[in-house]
């Protein structure tokens, strides 16, 4: 999966607004490698990491942890 700047923006703005995370100062290689890792592990698609992120904060928290 290729995870573009587009991409890394949604999951930025997603987490800071759903969470008392803001990670906007991190480097965009750690986040194109935590996003792939994320899909990856969770077998998921952007959008539908988009709104777990919004509606389940056990998710965020675990994908914050990992």
């Amino acid at each position: 999966m290729i995870v573009t700047d587009k991409d890394i923006e949604l999951f930025l703005k997603a987490l800071k607004a759903n969470s008392e995370y803001d990670f906007t100062d991190y480097s965009e290689k750690s986040f194109k490698r935590r996003i792939t890792k994320v899909l990856t592990d969770n077998r998921m698609s952007l959008d539908t990491m988009l709104e777990e992120i919004r509606h389940n904060k056990d998710f965020t928290e675990k994908i914050i942890r990992e």
